[in-house]
């Protein structure tokens, strides 16, 4: 398992895009429209959300678990 995104709620993406950009010097990696930019953190995407993406009102993490199919076979033989 392994961090893999940071979710950034902001209130408007334009607005907060320079800090990241300017400021930190991060390259912006994938767009969509005002409510999603991916930022190149290095291992870690920052992804700043907004409107319909913005599914959490604090900073928050994703994480990526690699083996998932064996991950629920074990959590259904378990039932």
């Amino acid at each position: 398992m392994k961090i893999s995104m940071l979710l950034y709620p902001v209130d408007d993406i334009n607005t907060a895009l320079p800090l990241f950009v300017d400021g930190l010097g991060m390259n912006v990696k994938f767009r969509d429209g005002e409510r999603y930019r991916a930022l190149d953190g290095g291992p870690l995407t920052i992804a700043l959300v907004a409107g319909d993406e913005r599914i959490v009102e604090r900073v928050a993490l994703t994480l990526r678990v690699d083996g998932n199919d064996d991950l629920y076979a074990r959590r259904w033989r378990a039932s």
